[in-house]
């Protein structure tokens, strides 16, 4: 691991832990509390782009506070705040960037999921831009595919344990928009708060066991015996293909899942009802304003309670299409490659799976990988070795044996490896794609672009 240029993560510690809603902790005690909190699985990173200057920042999330560190040249990214109040809490983390065709008003967004089944957008600076309310469990882990991932439009895409939602790019781009204008225009028109995100929900059946991380596939076509006994039937014409929901949990460890489209004519109704609620809610406002202040408060939250329960969106029911069984297994975590093509997926076993998203096979499994962590980096262009460049090669980091892997794309040659990595590391791949690909050593508070040194590994070994 020498030769790389780490950046700093010592304030990372203190600006998660230190603050109003942690009065007990003794000074010198963050950095500790912080591994704990790591090997807890409670400390949520991804890697999004710097503001400020080119190159990355580290959004960080634990508790309620929200963190925003920047990691580039002549970055001066840091923003930080308690964006939860207890009991509810961070759980997941993704970044939107924002798109490349788009005016240079628009920020990138960070999105926050939490344990009150809640998705909020924040800006850069982490202030938040919206807050609406999608499940009534957890949300358990958040994934944004940009315009080049290669597999339908931009989106997110929610998991919870038995549903997943997804929110188009655009209205993700469209709230951004409006919090940019209202903040740099006053009495701009757009009202006081921004459009309600349209959101398609799926719920899955009560024989599948809980999911932990989900994402979108190419369109499930429809079998040839319907579409010949459509047309011999002399049915209308068919409905538009199914999405394909590839999911990762238990019982079965993966399983993919039809998803129809939800009619796009209901999201003007969805806009009206939304713009009503907000008139609504500026009324409730300037009525409470004619209250006392503890009587307002509390009235304030129980109409916030009940607004939000009541806007939470309808689901469709959904079937598995095909499934992998093994009672034993539980893959927590799904990483999909640049093209969309593949995922890669690590189980409670100590397993790497390498699965075809078209057809949820698993095509390649490692063994020997506890703990492990995988990511996907694109691999650049240049040299007389390795794969073809701007293909999607699979990186390994295996925290039990200290070392970080780069594998061939159909993950059955190991290129190189990078020994002396610490036990307590986070991959952070980037989004869109790139010729990078971020390791967060916590145990020594150090980030660095770890992509240099094992393409360099590879194509010299």
């Amino acid at each position: 691991m020498d030769g790389l240029q780490w950046r700093s993560l010592a304030p990372l510690p203190k600006l998660l832990l230190q603050h109003d809603g942690n009065p007990s902790l003794g000074q010198g005690e963050e950095h500790a509390q912080l591994l704990q909190a790591l090997d807890s699985g409670s400390v949520s990173l991804v890697l999004g782009p710097s503001q400020t200057a080119e190159g990355s920042v580290l959004v960080a999330g634990l508790g309620q506070r929200l963190v925003v560190l920047g990691l580039g040249d002549g970055a001066h990214d840091l923003a930080f705040d308690t964006v939860l109040t207890e009991p509810e809490r961070i759980t997941s983390l993704a970044v939107m960037e924002r798109d490349p065709g788009a005016k240079s008003t628009q920020p990138a967004a960070i999105l926050v999921g939490t344990s009150a089944g809640f998705l909020q957008l924040h800006s850069p600076d982490a202030r938040l831009v919206l807050r609406q309310a999608l499940h009534d469990r957890a949300l358990l882990s958040l994934s944004a595919r940009s315009c080049d991932a290669g597999v339908g439009v931009p989106h997110a895409l929610a998991t919870f344990e038995n549903a997943v939602a997804r929110v188009a790019g655009w209205d993700v781009a469209a709230a951004m928009q409006w919090r940019a204008r209202s903040w740099s225009m006053a009495g701009w028109g757009g009202g006081s708060e921004p459009p309600a995100l349209d959101v398609a929900k799926w719920t899955l059946g009560r024989g599948v066991g809980p999911r932990a991380a989900a994402l979108c596939g190419p369109a499930v076509a429809p079998s040839l015996h319907a579409e010949l006994a459509r047309r011999c039937a002399g049915a209308a014409p068919p409905p538009p293909p199914a999405l394909r929901l590839l999911t990762a949990g238990a019982a079965p460890p993966v399983a993919s899942f039809a998803a129809p489209e939800q009619p796009g004519a209901r999201d003007l109704a969805r806009r009206a009802a939304g713009a009503a609620r907000g008139a609504a809610a500026r009324l409730a406002a300037s009525a409470q304003a004619r209250l006392p202040p503890a009587l307002a408060r509390a009235t304030a939250r129980a109409a916030g309670a009940a607004g939000e329960e009541a806007a939470l969106p309808r689901g469709t029911r959904v079937v598995a299409l095909t499934h992998v069984w093994d009672a034993k297994r539980v893959v927590h975590s799904l990483a999909a490659s640049f093209c969309g093509q593949w995922a890669l997926g690590c189980d409670s076993l100590g397993r790497v799976l390498l699965i075809d998203v078209a057809t949820s096979l698993v095509v390649v499994m490692l063994k020997g990988y506890r703990a492990a962590q995988a990511a996907w980096m694109e691999w650049p262009a240049g040299g007389s070795r390795g794969p073809a460049p701007g293909s999607s090669v699979p990186v390994i980091y295996a925290p039990r044996k200290g070392v970080l892997e780069v594998w061939a794309p159909d993950l059955r040659a190991r290129l190189a490896v990078l020994r002396g990595v610490g036990p307590r590391g986070v991959l952070l791949s980037p989004r869109p794609r790139g010729a990078a690909l971020w390791f967060a050593d916590l145990d020594a508070l150090r980030c660095a672009d770890v992509a240099p040194a094992l393409v360099s590994a590879a194509t010299c070994g």
